[in-house]
């Protein structure tokens, strides 16, 4: 078996499934020279090895016979990945649709925010889905904004994508900001390229200019795809959501998080 990619979780447990066999059935010196092996497959201490092949044995993962012993040992490590990624996953995959053209964005420039922006209002956006393992329905959406100079951050909750509340949504960050928004960056989502909020940044907020990230890009986002982890992904999980209690729970949660984060938390540009 080649040794030159690491092993999976998954490809260890049935490789080492696979030489317990032929280990029990050792003797002294033979154990040796399997060890040996093992270690060079697996990039693990023995004694580690030891400890795992015995936990298959209790728990009697192993359910094998001689030849498919024999099978496994002279597999390779690329065959083995390959009959892994043709496996039904536990938890289905969310379908990746691909990008769409919308005429609303032709004329919005793709780039990626400067890292040394000196002066606020340069903000990151993007919208964090928590319709749990099906996309199907209505569910909670939560629209987050980081400030590339400051930090400063904000987040609203909506059920469902419509223009109407993705708007909403806007307004309320525009009456938290303690500075005006010159510059909005999201990704490509159609949610954020509307009529009605090309209407908002072109007639109500006047003077902001808009850009976006390149599809499939997320380090043209680095700031606000970090912040979806660790404020809102850490606190929420990646489970669904999709009720008005829900909702107007993550309302109440996501004030404190405004107060909490932009006045009591130090920030690292």
């Amino acid at each position: 078996m080649c040794s030159e990619e690491n092993m999976t979780i998954d490809e260890q447990r049935k490789y080492l499934g696979a030489m317990k066999r032929r280990y029990v059935r050792a003797d002294r010196k033979t154990k040796t020279q399997l060890l040996n092996e093992m270690e060079a497959v697996t990039g693990k201490h023995r004694k580690s090895l030891i400890r795992m092949a015995k936990q298959l044995d209790a728990h009697s993962e192993l359910n094998t016979t001689p030849e498919l012993l024999e099978q496994l040992a002279e597999i390779s490590m690329s065959s083995v990945q390959r009959r892994l990624r043709g496996m039904r996953r536990d938890r289905p995959r969310l379908p990746r649709r691909r990008p769409r053209g919308n005429p609303l964005t032709r004329d919005i420039p793709m780039l990626r925010l400067p890292w040394d922006i000196e002066h606020p209002g340069h903000f990151e956006a993007d919208l964090v889905h928590h319709c749990g393992e099906s996309s199907s329905g209505e569910y909670v959406c939560t629209v987050q904004i980081i400030d590339v100079a400051t930090g400063w951050s904000d987040r609203r909750t909506i059920l469902g994508r419509s223009q109407r509340l993705m708007g909403h949504a806007f307004r309320r960050i525009l009456a938290h900001l303690p500075f005006p928004i010159l510059q909005i960056h999201p990704d490509n989502g159609g949610e954020f390229f509307s009529n009605h909020l090309l209407r908002l940044w072109g007639g109500v907020v006047q003077g902001v200019k808009l850009s976006r990230s390149r599809p499939f890009h997320k380090n043209d986002n680095p700031r606000v795809e970090q912040k979806n982890a660790t404020l809102v992904r850490a606190h929420l999980g990646d489970r669904r959501l999709d009720s008005v209690s829900h909702t107007i729970a993550l309302h109440v949660r996501y004030d404190q998080m405004w107060v909490f984060y932009n006045l009591f938390q130090p920030v690292m540009h």
